[in-house]
């Protein structure tokens, strides 16, 4: 029996390297696309800017987008980072609270809202952060 549970064990880290060197290559595939995109764009990664300011960078001017376009954008833009859906989401509806975007189409079960970039137009809701601007 000890023989069996040898060859279970050599299985398991056999399976384990494989999908380490999978994980690797596919790392720096992606690292490869976001790399030839960048380039192609001309748009680099950022060091350290807020996540308001990278958002609104990746965001498009010349057509509709939804949240999905725009987390796509931002792996694209940094593959290393980790992109918080959560965070991106929240940052649209402050861009939509100031007026830098405006939505088209509110989420349904099945597809996420459809924004569109307002660059030019006037500030409709003034927000200061951490308080209300109602009465």
């Amino acid at each position: 029996m000890n023989a069996f549970n040898e060859l279970r064990q050599h299985a398991r880290e056999r399976r384990d390297r494989a999908i380490d060197f999978a994980n690797d290559q596919y790392n720096a595939t992606l690292a490869r696309i976001a790399t030839i995109e960048q380039d192609l764009l001309g748009t680099r990664p950022p060091d350290h800017q807020h996540m308001s300011d990278v958002v609104r960078s990746v965001i498009p001017e010349d057509r509709e987008f939804t949240s999905t376009d725009v987390m796509a954008a931002l792996r694209a833009l940094d593959p290393a980072r980790d992109w918080h859906v959560r965070c991106v989401t929240n940052q649209l509806v402050r861009l939509r609270l100031d007026g830098i975007i405006r939505r088209l189409k509110r989420a349904s079960r099945n597809a996420p809202a459809v924004y569109i970039r307002t660059e030019g137009a006037a500030v409709v809701h003034q927000r200061v952060r951490g308080t209300s601007s109602s009465g």
